[in-house]
């Protein structure tokens, strides 16, 4: 009986793993039909744009239906930086993404959030994890060590 409880418990959070996943939906584009107008930082190499963008420093557009980018130019040392509107935003695009080549490196990186591309792409952004997801795991978590307690009192 207690191999049995212990066996719900593992399948309760495989299907967490596996929703998890589900929600995941790699390498889609996001549908723009619906023309949304979002806030980006804008600048280019030759603004302060090397900078975190903030309020005080940073400079805005407006893009229609589009998406916030940033990129990131590392070419023999020398970084430079551009912010700006772009149209399509994957799923993997929403992650870091660098390429080198010939002693030149670029990175790319969108968003959808209003301002959202104000970091310097110098580290892996945190993945967001929707927060029923997240409270669904940890609810599992809870339930084995509930299930593995009682088996350990039989």
């Amino acid at each position: 009986m207690k191999y049995i409880r212990l066996f719900f418990c593992i399948a309760i959070v495989l299907a967490t793993l596996v929703r998890t996943a589900l929600t995941q939906e790699d390498g889609e584009a996001e549908d723009n039909s619906n023309s949304t107008v979002v806030a980006c930082y804008s600048c280019n190499s030759t603004e302060i744009c090397d900078s975190e963008q903030n309020e005080e420093n940073g400079t805005t557009v407006e893009c229609d239906g589009q998406h916030c980018w940033t990129w990131k130019y590392d070419e023999d040392g020398i970084v430079t930086y551009a912010r700006g509107c772009g149209d399509v935003c994957t799923e993997d695009s929403k992650e870091l993404d660098c390429m080198t080549s010939n002693n030149k490196t670029e990175c790319t990186k969108c968003c959808s959030d209003g301002l959202c591309n104000s970091d310097l792409l110098n580290h892996a952004a945190l993945a967001r994890i929707n927060p029923l997801v997240f409270l669904s795991g940890l609810g599992s978590v809870f339930a084995c060590i509930f299930v593995i307690d009682n088996i350990h009192n039989y």
